[in-house]
């Protein structure tokens, strides 16, 4: 996990720089690693005992007549953690980024560059923030997921 962490950190760090698209911003690859990090874990459960993951849908005291709906509501959630993980990381990595654009462009065109500067420096650094903390909730979720 600290390999994946360090290496999209980096990836995340790369698209502060001029002219430089991250490939966090790619939905292909965020869905790529979501899924080898989601469907690792589950394969290996089914792999070593089936009933024990199919119990693992049903809460213990589910009335018997709302066991089939439960089963069904709890496969839908476990099958759309790729897809959660994948928006939000790319949702937050892109809304910086177009925020930095933004304010880059404003740069140009504005009489009071000394503000904009100063501001878009402080994007920058709120941008390395989110890109280190994008990383932590993504491997904790993973973590999470894995756990389960």
């Amino acid at each position: 996990m600290v390999s994946i962490f360090l290496r999209v950190l980096l990836l995340n760090s790369l698209g502060l720089v001029p002219y430089v698209l991250t490939i966090t911003s790619f939905i292909s690859f965020n869905i790529s690693v979501a899924l080898r990090l989601w469907l690792g874990p589950i394969l290996f459960r089914l792999s070593q005992s089936l009933t024990s993951f199919l119990a693992h849908l049903v809460p213990r005291g589910t009335p018997p007549a709302l066991i089939p709906l439960i089963v069904v509501i709890e496969s839908i959630s476990i099958i759309i953690r790729p897809l959660t993980l994948r928006v939000r990381l790319l949702a937050n990595i892109l809304a910086g980024h177009l925020l930095l654009s933004l304010v880059g462009s404003a740069l140009k065109f504005s009489v009071v560059g000394r503000f904009v500067l100063l501001t878009q420096t402080s994007l920058v650094i709120l941008e390395l923030a989110v890109a280190f903390l994008q990383r932590v909730v993504f491997i904790t979720l993973i973590t999470l997921y894995s756990k389960e």
